[in-house]
């Protein structure tokens, strides 16, 4: 499946899922946003590109100043006689920009003119909406930077570190985040559905408009007001601050070039009371978003409450406040003093004091004087200097305080306060509560016996509780802390400043006076702008239809799947699954209720053919037909038909095509049982003769050997001890044979890894045998017998371990599960499933039992799947740790993955493929649980790929790719059953009505769709792998996945061809097999064949436009694998080798939403009901 992230473009083209119902498209739209990372900052150091691009748009900038900025309503400039002016802080003789004011008159057009846009943007899908977002941010990062950072340094009189981190870089932080976030929140459906119903939530837009009140000290924090409510589908009045005016207009006109509708939001300069005042009047106002001082807030407040009193408004207001703040800190004794001095410092004067969190009082058990080394830089404008001036001015009289450095402040050309600290002998002095908004730093100095009663005391002091830093290396005085300041905090610090919030990282928002604590950059934020619908789906008794009811007396659209079914035709017109408008231009139609499919025959009852199409899913017709349990061989012996088996799987469709359909006219099947692509022999050396040790690779070579099986091999190479195996090499070669004869299990393992080593780096050999057999052959006479493999335990399970490697590696599937499961069997004898403790023989023995063990039951998982057999050892029965739970390395998270992948195959086995669930009919509920399983794992493998793999070149690509592939083949195998379930519907269809198209219900045709989108992906990443020659050719897991996916696209193009929608698949097979076949893989040539003879006889089956010209099999071909037919010209392999493996065009990793949702679906379908009964 291919994850569905947004375009860079301007817009968005309308994402459509698979999975949509032509009754509701808009409903079922599934989008995956791109993951989110914050922006990264720029470093303007001298000389650099960006430096010199900022230097030329500032002096650009000031040529064109004053800027004008207008009242703009439907994309028309309102008159207005009434303006102001923002000036520049650093000189503010230098005006910005002149603005209008709003009228009352005009800010009601400007709110009739949003609610006359808040239908279409309400109904415009949440998608394009965020792809508005999206290419905003584009804007702001690229061409807008500098532009962003200009009109924020002369517009707020911040240096360019801080216009930059708070311009660009938190604006499209949060933004992106509020995508992210918006997408989870739309995903969150309620999880029990009693009684046969089916609840779903949907989120809506508040019913009126939201009101914006923006401060004036951060320009992106315009942005994360306004930004929520417009993106979750809400119009905006947004009243920006009348000193940041010029940065929030450049803002406004970006959104609207990124495609916002003009009247979705407006923005709307004036005097603050009054536009507050005419909004306040409007029964239409639903919430108001706010940053700013308490006491406004709190005036605004209560001024809604006399509203709601006076039944002003449509609903009760959403009201989100994020207001004042005394921030603090305290040092306790054991602190690191010159770490908390100099986070209190940056925390109090960075940005002049003037954001949000800036630390303003401190507490500290002992003052350390220090240097304060800051660039001033001016407070904002012109109210906020005179109240810290005024402030300054009088503590030269107060007597309770001291003042430590500076107290000086002028605004002769800018409004420049310096940094100032003051000593206060009162703990509860005005400058120890009282909010300043600047660079003014009370501090007060406690007895270090006195802890808890200053904890106390800060905890009763302020009013606000917005953020709190504590410094103590104590960690029971770090929890005192914690405990007695729970309250006086919405965000606590320990060991560093109080300011360093960052969007996805740390929520920001308090409680107290601080607000209403409804945190930016959570979840719970976007709710407040969302109103939640409650459906219920019911099913008739009489009819067993679905029925919709909702609460509220809203109006709802019909259930997302009822009890519609798809109909597939043959015919080469067949088109997917489609929107209705698209069916009309493809000739497709759908059957609902008593509406026929194309069929000239009687009408058929809907619930009839229900109950027939359920039936048909109910159970797995791979471990439930008796019939197929069991075949013969033309020699008359007959082979057990392992259900998850794709050799056996294959041999079960021939079978069927053979009896079924007599017209395939085709040969018989070849079988291809083991063995006969190579049998490898030996003669057991018994323990009295002595190891042959004559026609072995000099050390370096050995060495380059090892290297390379450990590359190929991969996370499969930590089974061998690397440090160990490498210091018993070199004693080897200083004498062979004491060596060999002292440590055989050892002298196996060492043949064994020169086999997979010279095999995996040299191409086909024209005898058809594997380079290296030789080692391989020598090694499996050393191995042990039952009786003596406990002399030397652990050497003897790695040693069965390559060989049952090795053995499936050449297409002996059988002698690979018995010596599999020997060592097994061996790790529960010996305990090493359980926790070795490393008492009994230190850390490395514990670290090499346990990697050991997981490496073995990943392929017993791995071969009994393959074999079709049971699981050897419940999960309940296994303690030993995880390797990521020891150690968080790549290798270890790596492997960690591959141990979960094994046990999710396990449930697969006992769950889709198991025989007590194939008898209660729940193959559908089995599939979904597999899905549910899936997809909470393929969302940390694709955290883990992200985080560690993306344009990383080496170690990376191989696990990688392993982890992908290996999940596809999870969806595949899981998928199949229903392959062989419409495989036979398919083939009745044909025997009674060749003219009659299959009918299947949603779920089941969107489960068919995952299954051939997983296994084109697996063929498209081999086709790539094969195109830069880094297929693992020797070992069995890539020739397994392409012929098992081979063999489900095969079929799905004879049941449904409208679900592939073009033939590279078939490409990209037959590169990869002959790829395969010239790099050596045995079983290749087999696979090829097979594949050719279930072509041949799906011909009948098959409409013609779906058939794809094949060479002919003839009798020489089946006798003979290995004939010249296979001969390969050398593959031209280009110079550059496309190392990120993550950057193909195609997806490679499963998107965890989709599965989420797919496996949601099956929960709703009528497929469910006669199972529900």
């Amino acid at each position: 499946m291919r994850p569905l992230t947004l375009t860079r473009a301007a817009g968005l083209n309308r994402l459509r899922s698979r999975f949509v119902n032509s009754s509701a498209r808009g409903y079922m739209t599934i989008l995956h946003p791109p993951k989110f990372e914050n922006e990264k900052l720029l470093s303007y150091a001298k000389g650099s590109p960006e430096r010199t691009e900022l230097s030329e748009t500032i002096q650009k900038m000031k040529n064109e100043f004053p800027s004008t900025i207008p009242i703009k309503v439907k994309g028309a400039e309102l008159e207005t006689k009434q303006s102001r002016s923002q000036v520049n802080p650093y000189r503010h003789k230098d005006i910005v920009a002149n603005y209008a004011l709003a009228t009352p008159d005009q800010v009601n057009i400007a709110v009739d003119a949003a609610l006359k846009a808040k239908p279409s943007w309400e109904a415009t899908p949440f998608e394009d909406r965020a792809a508005i977002f999206l290419r905003a941010c584009e804007l702001i990062t690229g061409k807008y930077r500098s532009e962003m950072v200009a009109a924020t340094m002369l517009g707020q009189g911040k240096n360019i570190w801080q216009a930059e981190i708070d311009a660009p870089a938190e604006t499209v932080d949060f933004f992106r985040y509020h995508v992210q976030e918006a997408w989870a929140l739309y995903s969150q459906q309620p999880k029990v559905h009693p009684d046969g119903n089916w609840n779903k939530l949907e989120y809506r837009p508040l019913e009126g408009f939201a009101y914006a009140i923006a401060p004036f000290n951060f320009t992106a924090l315009g942005a994360t007001l306004v930004g929520p409510a417009a993106l979750l589908g809400n119009v905006v009045i947004w009243k920006p601050p009348d000193s940041a005016l010029h940065a929030s207009w450049l803002l406004h006109k970006i959104l609207l070039e990124a495609g916002l509708p003009k009247d979705v939001i407006q923005f709307l300069p004036g005097d603050a009371e009054e536009v507050t005042n005419t909004i306040l009047k409007r029964p239409e106002f639903s919430a108001l978003t706010f940053i700013g001082s308490t006491a406004t807030f709190k005036g605004i407040q209560k001024k809604i409450g006399d509203g709601i009193g006076q039944g002003v408004y449509n609903s009760y207001p959403r009201v989100v406040g994020e207001t004042g703040g005394k921030n603090w800190g305290v040092v306790h004794s054991s602190a690191d003093v010159r770490s908390a001095a100099l986070n209190t410092i940056r925390a109090a004067f960075e940005y002049q004091g003037q954001k949000c969190s800036a630390n303003s009082c401190v507490y500290v058990a002992e003052l350390e004087t220090s240097k304060i080394m800051t660039t001033v830089t001016p407070v904002i404008h012109e109210r906020s200097f005179d109240k810290l001036n005024d402030f300054i001015e009088a503590a030269r009289t107060d007597s309770e305080l001291e003042l430590i450095t500076g107290g000086k402040a002028s605004k002769e050309k800018g409004y420049y306060v310096h940094p100032t600290i003051y000593k206060t002998s009162n703990p509860r002095h005005d400058i120890m509560k009282r909010e300043l908004f600047g660079p003014i730093l009370g501090v007060y100095v406690y007895p270090d016996a006195e802890w808890e009663e200053t904890l106390k005391l800060i905890d009763t002091t302020s009013r606000y509780g917005l953020t709190g830093s504590i410094y103590a290396r104590d960690p029971y005085a770090s929890r005192q802390a914690l405990t007695a300041l729970k309250h006086a905090a919405g965000m606590l610090y320990l060991n560093t400043k109080c300011t360093g919030s960052t969007v996805a990282q740390q929520p920001f928002g308090g409680s107290r006076d601080s607000g209403t604590n409804d945190k930016t950059g959570t979840m719970a934020h976007l709710q407040r702008y969302l109103r939640e619908l409650e459906e219920q789906v019911t099913r008739s008794a009489a009819s067993g239809r679905y029925a919709v009811s909702a609460r509220a007396g809203h109006h709802v659209q019909p259930p997302l799947m009822g009890s519609e079914a798809v109909g597939f035709s043959p015919a080469p017109s067949a088109t997917p699954y489609l929107p209705p408008d698209d069916q009309q231009t493809a000739g497709w139609q759908t059957a609902a209720d008593d509406s026929p499919i194309r069929n000239p025959g009687r009408r058929v009852d809907t619930d009839e053919r229900q109950e027939y199409h359920d039936s048909e899913f109910s159970k797995n017709p791979l471990v439930d037909k008796e019939e197929w349990t069991f075949a013969a061989t033309p020699d008359g012996r007959y082979w057990y038909m392992g259900p998850s088996s794709s050799w056996s799987f294959c041999r079960r469709v021939l079978a069927l095509l053979g009896k079924r359909v007599p017209e395939s006219n085709s040969p018989p099947d070849p079988w291809h049982l083991d063995g006969m692509a190579f049998k490898l022999q030996w003669k057991q050396v018994s323990l009295e003769e002595s190891p042959d040790v004559t026609n072995l690779p000099p050390l370096d070579y050995a060495l380059f050997l090892y290297n390379a099986a450990k590359y190929y091999l991969a996370s499969l190479s930590f089974l061998i001890d690397e440090t160990l195996y490498l210091q018993e090499l070199h004693e080897f070669y200083r004498d062979p044979a004491a060596k060999a004869a002292s440590r055989r299990s050892w002298f196996a393992q060492y043949l064994l890894v020169l086999a997979f080593g010279k095999a995996s780096i040299t191409q086909r050999n024209p005898s058809g045998s594997p380079a290296g057999h030789q080692y391989a052959s020598r090694a499996m006479a050393l191995l042990p017998d039952l009786s003596g493999i406990h002399e030397d335990p652990l050497t003897s399970i790695q040693a069965l371990s390559l060989a049952a490697l090795y053995f499936q590696s050449i297409d002996m599937r059988k002698a690979a599960f018995q010596h599999i499961g020997q060592a097994l069997r061996c790790c529960i004898i010996e305990g090493i499933h359980r926790h070795v403790p490393e008492e009994l023989g230190g850390l490395e023995l514990s670290q090499r039992c346990r990697t050991v063990f997981w490496v073995v039951y990943m392929l017993d998982r791995e071969f009994s799947a393959l074999m079709g057999g049971p699981n050897s050892i419940r999960d309940e029965d296994i303690t030993v740790r995880l390797p990521a739970e020891v150690a968080s390395t790549v290798e270890n998270t790596d492997l960690t993955l591959h141990v979960r992948l094994a046990r999710l195959m396990a449930q697969i086995l006992t769950t889709v493929y198991g025989v007590d669930s194939a008898s209660k009919g729940a193959l559908i509920r089995d599939i979904q649980s597999i899905l549910h399983a899936l997809a909470d794992l393929s969302h940390d493998i694709t955290e883990f790929l992200d985080n560690s793999f993306h344009g990383m070149v080496g170690r990376g690509s191989k696990m990688a790719v392993r982890l992908m592939l290996a999940q596809h083949h999870c969806v595949v195998l899981t998928t199949r059953p229903l392959v062989m379930c419409a495989l036979n519907m398919h083939i009745d269809s044909a025997e009674r009505q060749p003219s009659q198209s299959i009918c299947l219900s949603s779920p089941v045709a969107s489960l068919l769709q995952c299954c051939a989108d997983s296994a084109q992906t697996i063929l498209q990443t081999l086709r790539s792998l094969a195109d830069d020659d880094l297929m693992d050719a020797f070992l069995p897991f890539q020739v397994e996945h392409a012929s098992s996916a081979a063999l489900v696209l095969y079929l799905i193009r004879s049941i449904a061809p409208s679900l592939i929608t073009n033939e590279s698949w078939c490409d990209n097979l037959d590169c990869v097999i002959e790829k395969l076949t010239a790099k050596g893989n045995i079983a290749a040539p087999l696979r090829k064949l097979e594949l050719k003879h279930l072509d041949l006889m799906l011909t009948p089956l098959t409409p013609r436009s779906a058939n794809r010209t094949m060479p002919p099999i003839t009798s020489d071909d089946i006798q003979d694998n290995n004939d010249d037919t296979y001969a390969l010209d050398q593959v031209d392999i280009g110079d550059e080798v496309e190392w990120d493996l993550l950057a193909l065009n195609h997806s490679v990793s499963l998107p965890p939403r989709e599965l989420l949702d797919l496996a949601d679906q099956l929960d709703v379908d009528s497929i469910m009901h006669s199972m529900e009964a």
